[in-house]
């Protein structure tokens, strides 16, 4: 299957706000928002948010199916660093190729902006743990208790990437 990855413009904000919204509905665990909290806002609002970030979606035969962001860092020291956010695919097309051509499209863009990207990760998931280290992402650390995720806590992994050649 062939899918097309394209970088979201704030004219595309109805579009990242449905998948945002499902996202957050279907995966509640993976996130640090909730749905409660994003469904109120604003098509405005959401256009906003892709002025900021490098938000990317995955489409097949023209329907939106995952979405992935890279904030980078701005302050001097930092700014070699960006962060991938709010990763999502939808379940009926995982392990099909959806998320790798999407995280390749993020890889590009982030090699010609930082030096460096990193992410988080629940530590339980499993298949994304190993998603990421297919893609060069190494484990540096663990954020115990990182998240509230109703009455139960869950830990967080924390994982880099070097830009291919720039690796310390």
């Amino acid at each position: 299957m062939v899918f097309e990855v394209r970088r979201l413009e704030p004219v595309d904000a109805a579009i990242y706000r449905t998948i945002r919204l499902e996202a957050l509905d279907r995966d509640p665990d993976a996130f640090g928002s909730t749905h409660a909290e994003e469904v109120g806002m604003s098509t405005a609002a959401m256009a906003a948010r892709l002025e900021t970030s490098a938000t990317f979606c995955v489409f097949a035969n023209g329907e939106v199916i995952g979405t992935a962001a890279l904030l980078r860092k701005t302050m001097r020291k930092v700014c070699h660093r960006g962060e991938i956010v709010a990763m999502y695919i939808r379940s009926a097309w995982r392990g099909r190729g959806a998320a790798n051509a999407l995280m390749q499209a993020l890889l590009a863009h982030a090699d010609d902006v930082v030096t460096q990207v990193e992410l988080n990760v629940v530590a339980e998931n499993a298949p994304a743990c190993r998603f990421y280290q297919r893609h060069g992402f190494i484990v540096c650390g663990r954020l115990p208790a990182a998240a509230r995720c109703g009455d139960r806590y869950v830990d967080e992994l924390i994982m880099v990437r070097q830009r291919p050649g720039e690796e310390r």
